[in-house]
């Protein structure tokens, strides 16, 4: 594309959930040591909803929606919901391998596609193969849903510390 339109200069990227992954995935293939993504200035990386790390069924806020489906049932039943809800998690990895095959498996990081044997989400966040690329945009934003994704957390999707929580709607809407 760039060579039979010699005018493009610049490049922005835009990925919605997965194809903010994917995105992230063809920029190591196109990025070059001069700084350029196939020959274009990297302007924008901006990232939607993006499963950035994967999902981890071993951290509920990781996998919101065991939390989601299991609200009502949890209120009705208390602890007793407990053990269902464990269960979900110990097999979210294997149903999601089994019904979207690769991806399900590299999302739930149980796939050894990455260098030296680690999963591709995990060795994506660690390797410089695939954060070179993300240095050299000029901008790069990750947009995350607060609330209401029930299968990509905000963690995971504003590249947050596992251990803080997504920000309230006081925090959101300050006044003064």
């Amino acid at each position: 594309i760039v060579e039979a339109n010699r005018s493009l200069k610049n490049i922005s990227v835009i990925g919605h959930s997965l194809g903010g992954v994917l995105a992230r995935h063809a920029l190591s293939r196109l990025y070059r040591e001069d700084g350029t993504i196939a020959g274009l200035t990297p302007l924008q990386y901006i990232t939607l909803a993006t499963p950035h790390v994967g999902v981890s069924p071993t951290s509920p806020s990781a996998l919101p929606f065991l939390e989601w489906i299991g609200g009502r049932e949890e209120r009705l039943l208390g602890n007793r919901f407990q053990p269902v809800k464990k269960t979900l998690a110990t097999i979210s990895p294997y149903v999601g391998s089994l019904a979207i095959r690769r991806t399900g498996s590299q999302l739930f990081l149980t796939d050894t596609d990455g260098s030296a044997g680690r999963p591709l989400l995990i060795d994506m966040a660690l390797n410089q193969r695939f954060l070179a690329p993300l240095k050299a945009f000029r901008r790069r934003v990750a947009y995350a849903n607060v609330s209401g994704d029930h299968l990509v957390a905000w963690q995971g999707s504003a590249l947050a510390r596992l251990h803080e929580s997504s920000p309230t709607e006081d925090d959101i809407f300050q006044t003064g």
